[in-house]
């Protein structure tokens, strides 16, 4: 059963899951890999380092599949494509994403020190937002 709008943004905000992001590689191959996101205002935020395989396959098509799941009965998920965008230093600084995500995954003490390296900027790292174009959604505790 697909989810509702309300509890898609509940599955997508709690908790510390982890989701793959699915990119497109310069021969035309598929590569994912696990990464830790955010869902901020209907779209999909995630930070990697620029010289990162999936940043450089993202220069080249601007478009990716992030898939968020629960692996455990009762199994649910999330597939959102769409379109990538760099989020900007102005717009949300790498700083306060790393931050943001840092404590949900590790909790406040140990996130705010992952976080801190961020600080003052960090030209290496770069933000991006996929900006869903279709959403697949699923919740089998809704059959029960």
């Amino acid at each position: 059963m697909p989810m509702s709008e309300a509890r898609l943004d509940e599955f997508l905000t709690e908790g510390a899951k982890i989701a793959v992001v699915s990119t497109v590689d310069r021969r035309g191959h598929p590569r994912s890999a696990p990464v830790w996101y955010e869902w901020h205002d209907g779209s999909v935020l995630i930070f990697t380092g620029r010289s990162s395989l999936k940043w450089r396959n993202l220069q080249r098509v601007a478009h990716a599949s992030v898939c968020v799941d629960e692996r455990e009965t009762p199994y649910a998920g999330v597939v959102i494509d769409g379109p990538v965008e760099e989020v900007t230093e102005d717009e949300d600084p790498v700083h306060q994403v790393a931050l943001r995500m840092a404590t949900r995954y590790y909790g406040e003490e140990e996130g705010r020190a992952f976080a801190e390296p961020y600080r003052d900027g960090a030209p290496g790292t770069v933000v991006f937002r996929v900006r869903p174009e279709h959403i697949v959604s699923w919740d089998y505790a809704a059959d029960v």
